[in-house]
């Protein structure tokens, strides 16, 4: 999937869209984050005492990962979108109301 990922990094490179030096390893950092950044969204959208903040919490950690792509490849502020609010909170809200009464650790 890296090497997808740089050949879309030089396309913008070459569309003079994005701007950096590194395509290669931009696409390999934009990689490990999305790791870490899906590593903490299922306790986030199943815990069911914190609802709302859970939400917020989840579209905040977008929100930077979309922000540090953006720093990583050269590209304009806010033309990175992975999904937006109203997305985010119905995959939350969903998730939690298919949860009720399970347990979850």
């Amino acid at each position: 999937m890296i090497p997808e990922f740089v050949k879309i990094i030089q396309q913008g490179i070459a569309e003079k869209n994005f701007y950096t030096p590194y395509p290669e390893e931009a696409a390999k950092l934009v990689f490990k984050i999305a790791n870490a950044l899906f590593e903490t969204i299922p306790s986030l959208v199943l815990n069911r005492e914190q609802d709302r903040e859970n939400i917020n919490k989840l579209v905040r950690r977008f929100q930077v990962y979309e922000y540090f792509i953006e720093r990583m490849i050269g590209a304009q502020k806010g033309t990175i979108h992975i999904v937006s609010r109203d997305v985010s909170t119905h995959l939350c809200t969903d998730l939690i109301r298919r949860n009720k009464g399970k347990v979850t650790k």
